[in-house]
């Protein structure tokens, strides 16, 4: 599984994920990284409501539950 890799490499890894399908992306990652893993998340890139999260897996679940 990809996502294995990614929690065992330390390095940055960039992922494109659908909108609908970023919560459960987040709790596969919380899983394998555990919620305090740093991520950032982007969307509307080069676009006028372009948009940058940053925390860790833990808060931005949080974050997306509510909004």
């Amino acid at each position: 599984m990809v996502l294995k890799l990614i929690s065992r490499n330390p390095l940055t890894s960039i992922i494109y994920e659908s909108p609908k399908r970023l919560k459960k992306l987040l709790l596969d990652l919380k899983n394998l990284c555990g919620d305090k893993r740093k991520v950032a998340i982007a969307r509307e890139l080069t676009k006028k409501f372009e948009q940058h999260f940053n925390n860790d897996i833990g808060n931005l679940i949080k974050y997306f539950d509510k909004n």
